[in-house]
């Protein structure tokens, strides 16, 4: 049985093998990583990963409240 964490951790982990191979992302004080950095972290689990996985989750979950597209109302 896979639990809530393992599921959202094989969505991140799809999300971010999507993206291109040389894309970084800047952290805060944490510094700049590259996708590989990221991948590794959210399949090591650890606290880094959690939070990779965690944000993730919350921002696709705020999709869902989110108006998508366009219009001229």
């Amino acid at each position: 049985m896979t639990t809530d964490y393992e599921a959202w951790k094989e969505v991140v982990l799809v999300r971010l093998n999507s993206m291109p191979d040389n894309i970084e992302i800047s952290m805060g004080s944490i510094g700049t990583l590259s996708k590989n950095d990221l991948i590794e972290h959210v399949e090591r689990g650890d606290d880094f990963g959690q939070l990779i996985v965690e944000m993730q989750k919350k921002y696709i979950q705020s999709m869902k409240t989110m108006k998508i597209g366009f219009s001229n109302e």
